[in-house]
């Protein structure tokens, strides 16, 4: 794996990346969270290392870690999809219907040629937050 002690290139920073999200995509949570704090002290604003890393955070039951970053990500990059879907999914267990089906309708938007590729299950989350189905969305 790559050194994620020091990053002197861009090739090295995404590699580290690659190899944070590895750890996470096998399951090796505690791994991946602390590669993933490393590299947060060297691309702090990097976008697939926010989402990713309020995944993690959601998928571990810290709700509010996972809120602060996926919120920051939309602050940062309000056109990404996806991290108004991470965030709608975080709000949405919360118990913030309201915030979460906002955060459903920006990703529709941003997608609108695919719409309910955002929506992990579709049917259950679009009735729950009263978001259009596919037919009349297109």
């Amino acid at each position: 794996m790559a050194s994620t002690s020091d990053f002197p290139d861009s090739f090295a920073t995404k590699q580290a990346l690659l190899d944070a999200k590895r750890l996470h995509q096998s399951g090796l949570l505690s791994e991946a969270q602390a590669a993933y704090e490393r590299l947060l002290t060297k691309i702090p604003d990097d976008p697939d290392l926010l989402n990713l890393y309020g995944i993690l955070q959601f998928q571990q039951g810290n709700l509010d870690v996972a809120e602060q970053r996926l919120r920051h990500l939309t602050k940062l990059h309000p056109s990404l999809g996806k991290a108004h879907v991470n965030l709608a999914n975080v709000l949405m267990e919360r118990g913030d219907l309201d915030q979460a089906a906002s955060h459903f309708r920006m990703a529709i938007q941003i997608e609108s040629e695919n719409p309910m590729s955002y929506c992990n299950e579709p049917r259950r989350v679009c009735r729950r937050l009263q978001l259009p189905n596919r037919m009349e969305l297109l």
